[in-house]
């Protein structure tokens, strides 16, 4: 299950933990609605037209959620 945690000022990101319990970071955004939209949509939502908009795509993998 995806969720969005805010891993430094102005910056939330989306992301799931994996089954050992390490962040994996799928994306970042600057402010909540993005982030909520974003993890609707990997989270299986039904939406008509196109997913949210990723703004950043993440490309560390270990990031650490605060």
């Amino acid at each position: 299950m995806y969720v969005y945690t805010r891993t430094e000022p102005g910056l939330l990101t989306v992301g799931f933990y994996d089954p050992k319990g390490n962040w994996i970071p799928e994306s970042d955004h600057s402010n909540r609605h993005a982030a909520a939209e974003r993890v609707a949509y990997l989270n299986g939502k039904a939406q008509q037209g196109p997913p949210p908009h990723q703004e950043q795509a993440c490309t560390s993998t270990g990031a650490t959620p605060t």
